[in-house]
């Protein structure tokens, strides 16, 4: 029987990011985080993956770690999806001439990147038939069409692009000098998820709207949502959010803007939160408090 949250707890929802969080660096799901996100979905707390991939990666996921009704909010939160490959519940995409813009300058300066549509990614990234495998391997179960080429980018605007990721591999002049360039274009803005990457978006998407949109959907307020990140696309949904958790690995402003700080991604950080806030001992992973270190399961050692 399902048990319903109680009112002593602080969160309703709990939401995650993948890569660098609840990922560990083999981009699996760790047994420590699935059980805990098991456990709190079975206690009535709603579970929602936040992240830059495409919400068929972060369904098929859900699904392998037994979340069938996981809330996807895929591409920075351009693609919100009620629950693993169900309901389409808000897609935004770039307006036509700025998605080409984009591509050009990228093309122009020689960058390596991805373009994503909400089902395909194009990348013209330089690898082998071996390469390319495994490239497309990565999307394997989750609905994504893949396209590997040289004008894979131009490609892409044959349907509507969400999202660029591009890669610090083409060149460091031509990686720096295309950041400058787009900043230029009206209703863009850039973000980073890592330090050897950066994301183009439509201006007024991201993951802390996302949030926003599907709390208000649930009718749960943004002071009893539990976000964890780790790098600076996820500064501003820790920011709005009443109990932020960055990870121990996380950048420092992804630290400075979360109320709480949990083990690195690849110690079950996640698990670790989400056991110590079902066992009521969430405090002692409160920034600048000092308390007994709590063991995977909540309990005090």
């Amino acid at each position: 029987m399902r048990v319903t949250v109680t009112d002593s707890l602080p969160v309703r929802m709990i939401v995650t990011d993948l890569d660098g969080t609840l990922l560990d660096r083999n981009r699996k799901i760790p047994e420590g985080n699935a059980c805990a996100l098991r456990r709190a979905a079975a206690n009535g707390l709603e579970v929602a993956f936040a992240s830059g991939r495409l919400p068929g990666v972060c369904s098929r996921l859900a699904l392998d770690i037994g979340l069938p009704e996981c809330r996807i909010m895929g591409m920075n939160g351009a693609l919100i999806w009620d629950r693993p490959f169900g309901e389409k519940l808000a897609e935004t995409t770039f307006l036509p001439d700025a998605a080409e813009a984009v591509v050009r300058i990228l093309d122009a300066e020689g960058c390596i990147y991805n373009a994503y549509t909400p089902d395909g990614v194009f990348t013209n990234l330089r690898v082998d038939a071996e390469g390319a495998e495994r490239f497309r391997a990565g999307y394997a179960g989750s609905g994504v069409h893949v396209v590997i080429g040289d004008d894979a980018g131009m490609a892409a605007l044959s349907e509507q692009v969400v999202k660029f990721l591009v890669k610090d591999t083409g060149g460091p002049e031509g990686f720096r000098r295309a950041q400058d360039r787009i900043r230029e274009l009206p209703g863009i803005y850039l973000t980073s998820s890592g330090r050897d990457n950066f994301e183009v978006m439509r201006t007024g998407i991201g993951k802390a709207e996302a949030i926003r949109f599907l709390a208000g959907r649930l009718g749960i307020p943004l002071s009893a949502v539990m976000p964890f990140g780790d790098y600076d696309n996820d500064v501003e949904m820790l920011t709005a959010c009443g109990h932020a958790v960055a990870m121990g690995n996380g950048s420092p402003s992804a630290k400075a803007a979360a109320r709480y700080i949990t083990l690195e991604n690849t110690a079950d950080g996640v698990g670790y939160a989400v056991d110590a806030l079902l066992d009521g001992k969430l405090e002692a992973l409160r920034k600048g408090v000092v308390a007994q270190p709590l063991r995977s399961n909540g309990e005090s050692i």
